[in-house]
């Protein structure tokens, strides 16, 4: 049983004559008992679900009892109305109400759950039969695969000490240390840093982890509206990333005397192609009909982000960088592009605040859907949602798109034409760190000006945040979004700056070697999604243990790939 309960095992024998096996994932049942000489009517709302109606869900008949299977991945709360009152009823509405559950009521996964709905106002709530715990997998595959890495460790260990006592010297013309060759190329390619690439690592692992289900856990998914969860930190850190190295490759090639019609040249292409390849791996997901197809995602936005950004950088930044010194160089650099950057923020904004919505009060940031009992149930993102729906069709937006599960919400695109604009803050302030890096080649002038910029912008979006003024939301990449995320980027680039190559206590493991080929990991990823040897299925795969073993493989092999590339000097870029 103990072993049972740590990989989300159930009994075969039916329970209260419920087949614990018809259960799926994240699944639990509710019977409902209705007591009451009269029938009655089952509404509920999700917890998370904010300033919500209760939605139908079953007529009970009197002095009977009706089985639910419910989502154990969201707690609801209950209501009890004598009458049926429609599919939505607003939380304010108290007519014919029998009896409530007011505290939010959290199902685990394949339990059993009791409703009990009683005379006299009352409804008793109780568990039957104890759920599993969904984090003991968690807990299982990860001291599993710990376990795994340290043997390979040992071995490896041992294999090269053996080696060591072996090993016979043959012409050094013929040998081939690779790792050394990397590592050259990552000194010789200045200002290119051993603590970017395990940055740039950081961020792909769980890229690969979010692409291949990622366990199924809900608790990993993105933020249904407004929060910052674990799951929503990569993809602004990897357009930041992508700034922060827009100067350095600029810089290289002004100093090569590149014109700067080639390297506008070679921005274009690379934006189109990153373009092009979004539009494939859309492909997988959304099938190749065009009335139907997702036009924008991940690597759109990469690519528009390059196209801009870069080539504001291309334009303007200078040939001769040594003829500007001072303690605020880097910004005497970067005067004019900030210049731009914040006009087309402030205009960003100013859409955003008082362009006028039909149907919707100006300046709505809400989720729309079900929010708000329904009163501004197609203003879904306010000006965002309805700018997109000006540029193209709603067949063409993401259909399901994370607040969809919560508020119920139509189709909505947050990588959609809108958001673009604020994205434009992320990837500025990564230009930022990038002139840092190249301007000041003392350590201990960039380790200070990125944890200045990193603590301001963090303190930035707190303000906003709590007054309220613009809420952390990556479906809409709001400003205070844009500045919490890179604000701990600055901050985690300082350390690994530190930590790695400043004083080299660290080599960068695991992160470096994905970090070297980030972008081709992250494609590759996402085009063998859902083929094999990456992924497998064992009958219904409907417990987090498997999904997780599944997810870990896929993760774990596309390490080995990034290895095996790091090895043999192969970088593969766009």
């Amino acid at each position: 049983m103990l072993l049972q309960s740590w990989m989300e095992g159930r009994v075969e024998t039916p329970v209260r004559g419920l087949r614990l096996h018809d259960l799926g994932l994240d699944q639990a049942y509710l019977n409902v008992t209705n007591l009451l000489d009269r029938e009655a009517f089952l509404y509920s709302v999700k917890d998370a679900c904010y300033k919500c109606p209760y939605s139908f869900m079953s007529a009970l008949p009197a002095g009977d009892s009706k089985i639910f299977k419910v989502n154990s991945a969201y707690s609801i709360r209950p209501r009890i109305y004598g009458d049926y009152l429609g599919e939505y009823v607003s939380t304010s509405n108290h007519s014919s109400l029998e009896c409530s559950v007011d505290s939010a009521w959290h199902f685990g996964e394949f339990g059993i759950y009791d409703l009990l709905v009683q005379p006299g106002g009352k409804c008793t709530t109780s568990t039957y039969y104890e759920p599993v715990n969904i984090y003991h997998s968690a807990v299982s595959v990860t001291v599993i695969v710990l376990f795994l890495l340290c043997l390979g460790q040992f071995i490896k260990g041992v294999a090269k000490s053996w080696g060591k006592q072996e090993q016979v010297f043959v012409d050094n013309n013929n040998q081939n240390d690779s790792k050394g060759k990397i590592e050259e190329i990552l000194r010789t390619k200045k200002p290119r840093l051993r603590a970017l690439d395990a940055f740039r690592g950081l961020i792909v692992i769980p890229l690969i982890f979010y692409t291949h289900q990622g366990g199924g856990y809900q608790v990993l998914e993105h933020a249904s509206w407004e929060g910052l969860p674990i799951a929503d930190w990569p993809f602004p850190w990897f357009i930041w990333i992508m700034g922060v190295c827009m100067p350095m490759g600029i810089n290289s090639n002004l100093e090569r005397q590149l014109s700067r019609r080639t390297i506008l040249f070679h921005v274009a292409k690379r934006s189109v192609l990153l373009f092009a390849l979004g539009i494939s791996t859309n492909c997988i997901n959304y099938g190749l009909a065009y009335e139907k197809f997702r036009f924008f995602n991940a690597l759109q936005r990469f690519g528009i982000m390059c196209l801009i950004n870069a080539s504001l950088c291309a334009i303007l930044w200078p040939r001769d960088i040594s003829k500007i010194k001072g303690r605020f160089a880097d910004l005497q650099i970067m005067w004019s592009q900030w210049a731009i950057h914040i006009v087309l923020h402030v205009i960003s904004i100013c859409l955003v605040f008082f362009l006028p919505v039909p149907g919707c009060p100006t300046g709505y940031l809400g989720p729309g859907g079900l929010s708000e009992d329904r009163k501004y149930e197609n203003c879904t993102g306010g000006t965002f949602g309805y700018i997109n729906k000006l540029l193209m069709n709603e067949a063409n937006m993401e259909q399901n798109p994370t607040a969809k599960a919560v508020y119920e919400v139509n189709a909505f695109d947050p990588e959609g034409y809108f958001s673009n604009l604020p994205s434009l803050l992320t990837v500025i302030l990564g230009i930022q760190a990038g002139a840092i890096l190249v301007i000041y080649n003392e350590s201990r002038e960039r380790i200070y000006r990125w944890t200045v910029w990193g603590v301001g912008c963090i303190l930035l979006a707190l303000i906003l945040e709590l007054t309220g003024t613009f809420p952390i939301n990556k479906q809409l990449w709001s400003t205070s979004f844009a500045l919490i995320t890179a604000g701990f980027a600055f901050l985690f680039l300082a350390a690994f700056y530190w930590l790695i190559d400043v004083k080299k206590c660290w080599n960068g493991f695991p992160f470096v070697e994905p970090g070297v080929n980030c972008l081709f990991i992250y494609i590759g990823s996402k085009l063998t999604n859902h083929l094999w040897p990456f992924h497998w299925r064992i009958g219904p795969m409907d417990t987090h243990f498997i999904l997780l073993a599944d997810t870990i493989w896929a993760c774990w092999l596309w390490l080995l790939i990034a290895k095996w590339l790091f090895k043999r000097n192969i970088i593969i870029t766009v």
